[in-house]
């Protein structure tokens, strides 16, 4: 009996089986209205690609993507990396992968700093013990996505001034954080941020969720020295809200 279900269950996961599984009429599907249904009232957005206002509409042309992947097996590993590649290429990043959201990245990305290749420390997270646990950033840039980057076990250090950065250097620091919508209220300037990680050897990440548009930021801003850089893919992007860009140095 055991055998036989566990058997069902595969075959059930399977296109061909698929279509005969009650409720899987495409046409059925989209003559639905799941908003109403679930008594969710939808709304004219005049205020942006706010996260909790679900970001962009995603264009045709996205969600045939997203269809037409849904209908084949492919190993996820080789995706990652082939996808990683080609988005790489286009920003002119020496790397790039896809997150599931920039929250997503900017937990990878820390972690990377933290870890760096050490397997070990990898599986070690959020346990810091002897790794790197620090991570800079100015006053004015904390921000609730930095609960992301808290996520791998950081502590944050808060500073205001270069010289007060100069002093919170230490060999404890895994990174140097920089919100770029931030970027007017800090004492310190997202070029200066970069001379300074670059001074002490520090990497340093940006969150450019939303800064798309203009698209020119995709190539720009990741031009700028940046180690790592996020973009959300959910708002100017305009793709699923769920996904994300970390890119950056490979190393």
């Amino acid at each position: 009996m055991s055998l036989r279900r566990t058997f069902l269950q595969r075959m059930a996961a399977m296109p061909l089986m698929s279509a005969f599984v009650p409720g899987s009429s495409v046409a059925a599907a989209r003559s639905r209205d799941y908003f109403a249904e679930l008594g969710v009232r939808p709304f004219i957005n005049a205020a942006g690609t706010y996260t909790t206002l679900t970001a962009s509409l995603m264009p045709t042309e996205v969600t045939d993507a997203i269809v037409s992947a849904s209908k084949q097996f492919v190993p996820l590993m080789e995706l990652q990396d082939k996808v990683g590649e080609k988005i790489a290429a286009m920003l002119g990043s020496e790397a790039a992968m896809v997150t599931s959201g920039a929250a997503g990245a900017l937990v990878c990305g820390t972690a990377a700093c933290v870890t760096g290749d050490n397997n070990a420390a990898i599986l070690q997270l959020p346990d810091l013990t002897n790794l790197k646990s620090e991570v800079l950033i100015q006053k004015s840039h904390r921000y609730g996505y930095d609960h992301a980057v808290r996520a791998v076990g950081i502590k944050m250090i808060e500073i205001e001034t270069a010289d007060e950065l100069d002093r919170a250097v230490s060999s404890n620091t895994a990174m140097m954080l920089f919100f770029n919508d931030a970027d007017p209220r800090g004492k310190i300037n997202a070029a200066q941020w970069v001379a300074l990680g670059k001074k002490h050897k520090v990497p340093t990440f940006v969150d450019a969720s939303a800064d798309v548009p203009p698209v020119e930021n995709l190539t720009r801003i990741p031009k700028m020295g940046w180690d790592l850089v996020t973009f959300s893919g959910g708002k100017g992007l305009r793709g699923p809200q769920s996904a994300g860009i970390l890119a950056g140095k490979r190393t």
